[in-house]
């Protein structure tokens, strides 16, 4: 139906109508990009069905909660909302879109959690998948998940992986160095500086020689490199950067 299809109904029918969607509301049904419009629909023409206009908003955001479990995370959601200050009820609708927007950013908080878990798990029971999954440049090589895994085990299972998995491990490192102008990385800070100190203490890098303290060397090398450009992201990039050839603008 169109928005003035409206007025071919006959008033039974659409406080009917109206009585319907706004119980379907309570109950969730709905999904988050829809409750304000639907708060609008229930309350206009004045109240038809005498909610009272605080009342209907405070049910509509009840709905929102029951309606979490069937809800998935809607990008950009806040950009499907436009209210004016001449719209009517104004400040109860921004209530309704806060509800809406809050409960987005729960949903987006327990999908990450669920990813990070399910990283740090691959990792441990099979690091070759894991590499695999997280060399997306745009996805999950951008996102901050070593500061979820425990130091101690970390640096033991790295003792006991073989050489091939390590090399991936410090390529995984470099490659997010080059890509990681991004100020979330910064909560890796503490992880990583106290796996470089229990690396520090690794049999093989104190062996001083041969292959596996070769490339424990390396790993040593990186994760310091990677801390300190975490510490410090400017100060970390190279020194030697040509001059910007393009022409001064100004």
């Amino acid at each position: 139906m169109q928005y003035n299809g409206v007025f071919d109904i006959d008033e039974g029918t659409y406080l009917e109508l109206t009585r319907q969607l706004f119980a379907d509301t309570e109950a969730g049904k709905f999904n988050l990009e829809t409750y304000p419009s639907i708060f609008h629909f229930v309350t206009r023409f004045n109240d038809p069905l005498s909610l009272g206009i605080e009342n209907a908003r405070d049910r509509i955001i009840a709905g929102i909660g029951r309606g979490k479990p069937h809800y998935k995370f809607f990008e950009n959601l806040d950009l499907q909302f436009r209210v004016s200050v001449k719209d009517e009820f104004a400040p109860d609708m921004l209530m309704v879109i806060d509800a809406c927007l809050a409960t987005n950013r729960g949903i987006q908080r327990t999908d990450l959690d669920q990813t990070l878990g399910d990283l740090r798990t691959l990792f441990f029971r099979n690091p070759a998948d894991f590499y695999s999954q997280v060399k997306d440049i745009h996805k999950r090589m951008l996102l901050p998940f070593f500061d979820t895994f425990p130091v101690e085990e970390t640096a033991r299972y790295l003792s006991e992986m073989e050489n091939g998995l390590i090399v991936q491990f410090i390529a995984l490192l470099r490659t997010r160095k080059n890509n990681a102008d991004h100020p979330d990385f910064a909560v890796e800070k503490p992880f990583f500086l106290a796996l470089a100190e229990k690396v520090s203490t690794d049999p093989h890098y104190l062996s001083k020689v041969g292959l596996r303290w070769f490339i424990f060397n390396d790993l040593h090398n990186t994760i310091v490199d990677y801390a300190k450009f975490l510490l410090d992201p400017v100060d970390s990039l190279p020194k030697n950067v040509p001059p910007d050839p393009s022409p001064d603008r100004s």
